[in-house]
């Protein structure tokens, strides 16, 4: 059995980017999964957090630079773990990194592909409560502050329509309409499952007139 001292966490939240910075601190290369395309976790839905009200993303945003600037951590966001095989000391693992149809390294988050993006979604991060459009990022402040294109809903790409306006309007040509997923293996010695929890479903309670009022 061959042993490695790489690690895997699965979940981008609070636990584990804090986890990922702890063993990245202790020289492991750490491979930071995230089936979302930005990391923070639900905390960084909140406007304010208990006990003092602070405001969630200003305490997190530090946390979230910490773990995008670490040299001992590979932060692969819209990615899902298909595999794990193995033990302890000797794990072989199968992430696919979905499209996201847009560069990390050349994107610059300046928004202006959003705007001739003709598809209008609700924006299921926000509760609903807010549009967003087929290319978007999830909520402001988001980090890495990059969009993705949601290939189901986009005309192009989950429709079969000839559109390319977010491509024209970028001055970046960040946009790569014909993005497709990537498969990567990797070996690591230890996993740590950091998924978080899901919020309450409030519509299983009808007395509270949830998604009515």
């Amino acid at each position: 059995m061959s042993q490695t001292g790489n690690i895997l966490v699965i979940g981008a939240g609070i636990a584990g980017m804090k986890a990922s910075l702890m063993l990245a601190g202790a020289s492991s290369k750490v491979y930071l999964v995230e089936k979302l395309p930005i990391i923070g976790g639900k905390v960084i839905k909140n406007e304010e957090s208990f006990p003092n009200l602070e405001c969630s993303t200003c305490m997190v945003a530090p946390i979230q630079q910490d773990v995008l600037q670490n040299p001992n951590i590979e932060t692969l966001t819209y990615s899902v773990v298909e595999k794990i095989e193995g033990s302890a000391g000797d794990f072989s693992v199968v992430i696919r990194k979905r499209a996201r149809y847009i560069s990390l390294a050349d994107c610059i988050g300046c928004g202006m592909c959003y705007e001739p993006c003709p598809v209008s979604l609700k924006n299921e991060w926000e509760e609903n409560l807010i549009d967003r459009k087929a290319i978007y990022v999830p909520c402001s402040g988001s980090l890495p502050n990059v969009p993705v294109i949601d290939s189901e809903h986009c005309l192009r790409i989950g429709g079969g329509e000839d559109c390319s306006l977010c491509a024209e309007a970028c001055a970046f040509e960040a946009i790569n309409l014909d993005d497709s997923d990537e498969i990567i293996e990797l070996n690591v010695g230890a996993v740590i499952l950091a998924t978080g929890s899901a919020t309450f479903d409030l519509s299983t309670i009808p007395d509270l007139g949830y998604g009515t009022l």
